[in-house]
């Protein structure tokens, strides 16, 4: 609007100030007048429009419905309506969201604030300068991460298509994220409880949605244990919420402890690096414990004045240090040797033979031998340690009868080939008497496997002469055919036979028998290198030379070692019993899939085996070759565009 003033000044009002010019010459006003009335397209076209914007930051909780407010006002009268947008915000990319009760725009795609002109310049209609509420709240989403954003505002006068940015007009925002990197290790029942020769397992997830890839690796694994897998991977847009299973396997062992360990998580990847996990405790729960015993065997033994007899004593379960077993000797008419024996983790399966001989001048009768286990040496296992070192081994009865005439063998032991037999010769060493017949028994221990005569016992007789002196047969030499056990194991087999002379075990009259075994003991693998592809699997076999003897189920186990987060194997573990040994079992190679490009290295897959008379036994190793799926390069498409002047690179 333009108003002339006695031709001494000009009043201008440009919409947004009021300036006041001095007359200067009557030809400029017609020309100065049409300027000045475009001046506040001008104005707003160059950016001079402004507003204020109160307050420049703002901090919003994550989840808060009420959110946080700021205002905006003009900061000078306009001569049309001007609209203020709010941009930055409400978009799917982001979480925040702004709403204004002023808002003049449907929908919630943007938050448009209407500022009216009044009817007359310089009148008092319009609301130009009330101060508008913006308010701001941050949605919840599923990240740890605090977001910020700056809100920036545009303008637009009147009915004009084109808008301006309105500088010093911004609003920083910062969404206080109210969720917390975690991993969440979720074990039932807790602590983690794995039976010898089984599995269990346990599961692992994130909490919040992670800023790029995350790993775990599972470690702290030890002595029989075995995870699998022992890297899980969480990826920021797919699975980072989904429990991953972790399942852990208890190897088989020989001895009767309860062992004990402790599984960590490292974590790695995106906002997550450093994020402290739960540890599992893990307990693993023997099945030896029933076993663990001293067993004495025979405990009872016929023995006749001047002859000798045998009992054995061997441990149940494999010892952690040295367990000595002492026989003490209660009558001056017999002695033992020796009187004390040794097991270790290396022979505690190996019976060891107390011998006991009668003296010639001793009576009839009965005599005790009491066995106790000796907890004095510093390398003892404390696993057999007891407070009653006696009660903890059985005793052996000695029953002393009067001296029996004697036998005499052809030889004290004899070594059998497997599936062949040997033979030796029996006599008396002394005339019965005049018409008594003497019967000697030979017999073979229960079970042993061992035959006389095709039998376990056979009764040899032997006749005294009669009245007139003839009919002798005490010594004439009879011939024993011992056959031993023609089995599939790779153990000698040995047995005491014994000859008795009515229900006494005859001095002299010990033979020890053994089996020169032809099985050889050992464990086959095939093949011994593998090459997996990556994301593919591959297979190898097991299987034993031979039947396993030594514990109480005659079972061993193979437990494959070596594993990297490169390959994974099922089973981990394998047992062979007296039924399966021949029997090929197959394991499973399975190779990772990643995007690097690079050759992973190979792995060496190892074999620990435990069990019976395998204890210890070596195995090969397997050697896995992984091959690479992916190249490094670049790749060239020259497939035809629809514009045949164009090409296509892909990199």
């Amino acid at each position: 609007m333009l108003r002339r003033d006695s031709g001494m000044s000009v009043s201008i009002f440009d919409g947004f100030r009021q300036n006041r010019f001095f007359h200067v010459g009557r030809g400029l006003l017609p020309l100065l007048a049409l300027m000045l009335l475009a001046a506040p397209q001008l104005a707003l076209a160059q950016g001079g429009l402004a507003v204020t914007v109160n307050p420049r930051t703002l901090e919003v909780d994550e989840g808060d419905t009420d959110g946080e407010t700021y205002t905006v006002v003009l900061d000078a009268e306009p001569s049309e309506d001007v609209t203020v947008t709010v941009v930055g915000a409400n978009t799917d990319s982001g979480d925040l969201r702004v709403a204004s009760t002023d808002d003049t725009t449907a929908g919630d795609s943007s938050v448009v604030l209407l500022f009216t002109a009044p009817a007359t310049v310089g009148g008092t209609d319009g609301n130009w300068s009330t101060a508008q509420t913006v308010t701001v709240t941050a949605e919840e989403d599923n990240d740890a991460v605090s977001e910020t954003i700056t809100l920036t505002h545009t303008a637009m006068i009147g009915d004009d298509e084109d808008s301006i940015a309105l500088s010093n007009a911004s609003v920083r925002v910062t969404a206080n994220d109210d969720e917390t990197q975690a991993v969440a290790v979720v074990v039932t029942p807790d602590p983690l409880v794995v039976a010898e020769a089984a599995s269990a397992t346990y599961t692992v997830a994130l909490a919040t949605q992670p800023t790029a890839m995350v790993t775990v690796d599972v470690g702290g694994v030890s002595g029989e244990l075995t995870v699998s897998p022992s890297r899980l991977f969480f990826f920021n847009d797919a699975n980072y919420g989904t429990p991953q299973t972790v399942t852990v396997y208890a190897g088989e062992d020989l001895d009767a402890d309860d062992d004990t360990a402790t599984l960590t998580h490292t974590v790695r990847g995106g906002d997550y690096t450093g994020v402290a996990a739960d540890t599992v405790s893990v307990t693993v729960d023997d099945n030896d414990e029933d076993r663990r015993a001293v067993t004495v065997a025979p405990t009872t033994l016929n023995i006749a004045a001047g002859a000798r007899g045998t009992f054995s004593i061997v441990l149940g379960t494999e010892p952690k240090g040295s367990v000595t077993i002492t026989v003490a000797e209660s009558s001056a008419d017999l002695s033992v040797s020796p009187s004390s024996v040794s097991f270790s983790s290396s022979n505690w399966d190996d019976p060891k033979t107390v011998t006991v001989q009668v003296n010639s001048n001793a009576s009839p009768g009965s005599v005790t031998l009491t066995n106790s286990i000796n907890t004095s040496s510093s390398s003892r296992d404390t696993a057999y340690d007891t407070g009653d070192p006696v009660a903890a081994v059985g005793d052996v009865t000695v029953t002393i009868s009067a001296p029996e005439p004697a036998v005499r063998l052809s030889t004290s032991a004899v070594t059998i080939d497997e599936g062949r037999d040997a033979k030796y010769t029996v006599r008396l060493r002394a005339n019965p008497g005049t018409g008594v017949s003497e019967t000697v028994t030979v017999s073979v221990p229960a079970g042993s496997g061992f035959e006389v005569d095709g039998t376990a016992t056979v009764d040899l007789t032997f006749e005294g002469p009669d009245a007139q002196g003839d009919g002798a047969t005490w010594n004439t030499a009879q011939t024993v055919t011992v056959t031993g056990p023609d089995d599939e194991n790779a153990v000698p087999e040995t047995a005491t036979i014994t000859h008795t002379i009515s229900s006494a075990i005859v001095a002299n009259g010990i033979l020890r028998a053994t089996v020169r075994e032809s099985d050889t003991r050992g464990v086959t693998i095939r093949p011994t290198s593998l090459e997996v592809t990556e994301g593919a699997t591959a297979r190898y076999n097991i299987v034993l030379d031979s039947e396993p003897v030594g514990d109480a189920e005659d079972r061993v186990t193979v437990t494959v070692g070596g594993v990297s987060g490169d390959v994974t194997v099922s089973p981990s573990q394998l047992i062979f019993t007296d039924d399966t040994w021949f029997t090929a079992q197959e394991v499973e190679v399975t190779a990772s899939s990643d995007d690097d490009g690079e050759t992973d290295a190979p792995v060496t897959l190892t074999h620990t085996v435990r069990g019976g008379d395998y204890h210890r036994e070596r195995a090969d190793s397997v050697r896995v070759t992984i091959k690479e799926i992916h190249e490094r390069g670049i790749i060239v498409d020259t497939t035809p565009a629809d514009d045949a002047r164009t090409s296509r690179l892909t990199v």
